[in-house]
């Protein structure tokens, strides 16, 4: 399998939706986030930020319709983990969120994502509702 196509890239986009339903079987994960643990998680996103940046800048990497992040090309080992580093705690955060205002933790991803892709800088892959990947201009 070609890890380029748009086949592998939809398989790993799924792997995180299928972690983030793990949350919402009982017994599985389930938790309540504290205000120590969403402070400690923005810390950690906002350390890890530049790292980020500059995967998106070089195209490696694309944000995901449903407001993850997914490698876009061959990625090391620890830009991998980076990602999945990020992945982890965007979860929390949209947990926390879903949390305190009540809204489904799918449709505070998808907002966020919406809010990124508005907001990127010229050239990012962001991935359309629709499932298309395109750059912002």
């Amino acid at each position: 399998m070609n890890p380029f196509s748009e086949s592998s890239h939809k398989s790993r986009h799924f792997g995180w939706l299928f972690f983030a339903l793990l949350l919402l079987i009982p017994g599985h994960a389930t938790f309540a986030v504290t205000e120590e643990r969403m402070q400690a998680t923005r810390e950690q996103m906002l350390e890890r930020l530049p790292e980020i940046e500059h995967l998106w800048n070089r195209g490696l990497t694309g944000e995901s319709s449903e407001g993850f992040i997914v490698a876009r090309s061959s990625l090391r080992q620890f830009e991998t983990e980076l990602i999945d580093d990020e992945n982890r705690d965007r979860l929390v955060l949209y947990r926390y969120i879903s949390e305190k205002t009540g809204v489904d933790l799918f449709t505070v991803g998808r907002a966020r994502a919406a809010i990124i892709a508005q907001r990127a800088e010229r050239g990012l892959w962001v991935q359309t509702p629709a499932g298309e990947w395109v750059r912002t201009q």
